[in-house]
């Protein structure tokens, strides 16, 4: 049984919203995506703009699970820093004891 093809390829809008971004956001945004985080291109030769689903919903997995990985990073970077302070507070406090 052959596939529809909607149903082989995305558009802008889906790719987007798969994102959380605006249609408009995305396009801005698709170049660096392609060339900073290894978004697949679109097809070359269509007037719309499209992606092969395969493809781009295993980059649309990739990319989130390293987004997640980024942000419990930063948020163990926050507490590194917290911790820190709290460190150097109670050092000064005892050497000034």
């Amino acid at each position: 049984m052959l596939q529809n093809s909607n149903d082989r390829f995305m558009q802008a809008e889906d790719i987007a919203e798969a994102l959380g971004l605006q249609r408009e956001t995305f396009l801005r945004k698709r170049n660096g995506l392609i060339i900073e985080h290894g978004m697949p291109a679109p097809l070359p030769g269509q007037k719309k703009l499209r992606w092969h689903r395969e493809g781009m919903e295993k980059w649309l997995r990739q990319y989130g699970e390293i987004k997640a990985h980024a942000m419990r990073t930063a948020g163990s970077l926050v507490r590194i820093h917290v911790d820190r302070a709290q460190l150097t507070a109670a050092y000064a406090a005892g050497a000034a004891a």
